[in-house]
C-alpha cells in the first residue's frame, strides 16, 4: 500500500486541523490519489508529524483532522553542507540526496574554479527551486525536517559562519590533506554534535581558499586516490558521516 504523505508548513496547523495549501491539496488528491476518509501523514519540516484523516476535499482545497500526533525528534547531530553550486542537474541531485541523508542545511557557495555564474535574481530562483526539491525529497523519503537552503554567498563568508561548529571539515586534493578516517577518528573522542562539511569544484578549492577554510578551523581531509565528481564526493562523504556520528537505531 502506497504511503500517504504531505506537507503543511506550521502556520497552517491549528489546533486539531490542517488545512493544506492548493499545490500540496492537488498533489495529493490528483496524483497520489486520496480520497476523503483516507487516513495520511501530514509533516511540518520542523520536526511536527502526525497521523491525519482528510475530512474535506473539494475545490482544489483539503482539509485534515489530526487522528494521532507523532513528533520527530531533534536531529542528534546537525550536519551543515557547504556545497560549491555546480551545474543544474548535478546541483538538483545534491540537494536531494544531501535531505534524504539528513542534512540540516545546506550553504551554496560560489567559489573561485567554478563555472556556474548566476545574477542576483537568477540566484534567488534557483535557492527557491532547491527549496522545493528539499521539500519533495523529505516527502519521499519520510524525513521530518527540510533543510534550510541558504543564499548563495561566497565560500570565505559561510567558511567564517560556520567556524564555531564543532567539527568542521573541508575535502582537498592538496598532498597533506589528512585521510578522512582519521579525522573522524580523533572527532569522535570530543562527541560532536555539530558538522560541517565544505565540498568544492572537481579542480579542488584554490590554495587561498583552503587557507580560509584552515583559518575558521576546518580540517582538511583526502576522499582516497580518486578524484571524486562534486555531487559523488557529497554524497560520499555524507553517508559517511550519518554512519559513523548518529546514534544506531
Amino acid at each position: 500500500m502506497k504511503m500517504l504523505r504531505c506537507y503543511a508548513e506550521p502556520s497552517r496547523w491549528n489546533g486539531d486541523k490542517v488545512m493544506l495549501a492548493s499545490e500540496e491539496a492537488h498533489h495529493l488528491l490528483h496524483v497520489l490519489r486520496a480520497r476523503e476518509g483516507d487516513v495520511v501523514t501530514v509533516f511540518d519540516g520542523d520536526g511536527r508529524q502526525a497521523l491525519a484523516r482528510m475530512t474535506t476535499a473539494r475545490g482544489g482545497t483539503a482539509e485534515l483532522t489530526i487522528v494521532e500526533n507523532a513528533a520527530c525528534g531533534s536531529p542528534v547531530v546537525s550536519i551543515t553542507l557547504i556545497q560549491s553550486i555546480v551545474r543544474e542537474q548535478r546541483m538538483d541531485l545534491i540537494v536531494q540526496k544531501a535531505t534524504e541523508l539528513g542534512v540540516s542545511r545546506i550553504i551554496p557557495v560560489q567559489v573561485e574554479r567554478t563555472v556556474v555564474r548566476l545574477g542576483a535574481e537568477a540566484q534567488e530562483r534557483r535557492r527557491e527551486r532547491w527549496q522545493r526539491i528539499a521539500l519533495n525529497a523529505a516527502k519521499q523519503c519520510g524525513v521530518g525536517w527540510i533543510p534550510e537552503i541558504g543564499r548563495i554567498v561566497p565560500v570565505n563568508d559561510a567558511l567564517k559562519e560556520c567556524s564555531s561548529l564543532e567539527f568542521l571539515l573541508v575535502a582537498s586534493l592538496e598532498v597533506d590533506a589528512v585521510p578522512l578516517r582519521s579525522a573522524i577518528e580523533k572527532a569522535k573522542t570530543r562527541n560532536p554534535r555539530t558538522i560541517g562539511i565544505a565540498i568544492g569544484p572537481e579542480g579542488d578549492f584554490t590554495p587561498a581558499e583552503l587557507a580560509a577554510a584552515r583559518a575558521a578551523g576546518a580540517v582538511p581531509v583526502s576522499l582516497g586516490n580518486l578524484v571524486l565528481r562534486t555531487e559523488t564526493a557529497s554524497i560520499h562523504i555524507l553517508s559517511i558521516m550519518k554512519y559513523e556520528f548518529e546514534p544506531a537505531q
